[in-house]
This record gives structure tokens, C-alpha cells and sequence, in this order.
């Protein structure tokens, strides 16, 4: 293989690369918008001035009894 060869096959291969990363970069710029549309979304009735307890999300508490020995 000549060295002109391998410089063109490089550059076909670099090429090829690129566009595999923009096409991921593409696939999760599009995922992370999503999961921050959802996290805005819980959010959201939390900062309401109408947000009682009543109607806000329900978040877990961990309530662990410690026994005293």
C-alpha cells in the first residue's frame, strides 16, 4: 500500500468518525433535552404559588429506625 493510499483511506476513515460522532451527539443532545423537559416538568408545580401539599409530587423519605442498644 503506497503512502497516498493510506493517507486517502485515513481520511475516509476520519470522515467516517466524524459523522458517527455527530449522529451520537445528535442522539443524546435530543435525549438530554428530554430528560430536562421532564425534570423541569416535576419542578414546575413545586414553584406555583397554588402548590400546597396536597397537589405537590410525592418524594420518597427514607425513615430508618435506629434501635439503641
Amino acid at each position: 500500500m503506497t503512502k497516498e493510499a493510506c493517507d486517502d483511506l485515513r481520511l475516509v476513515l476520519q470522515c467516517q468518525i466524524w459523522m458517527a460522532l455527530e449522529l451520537l451527539r445528535a442522539k443524546y443532545d435530543a435525549r438530554f433535552k428530554e430528560l430536562e423537559e421532564r425534570i423541569k416538568a416535576h419542578f414546575e408545580p413545586l414553584s406555583s404559588p397554588y402548590a400546597t401539599r396536597f397537589n405537590r409530587p410525592k418524594t420518597k423519605v427514607n425513615r430508618t429506625v435506629v434501635s439503641k442498644s
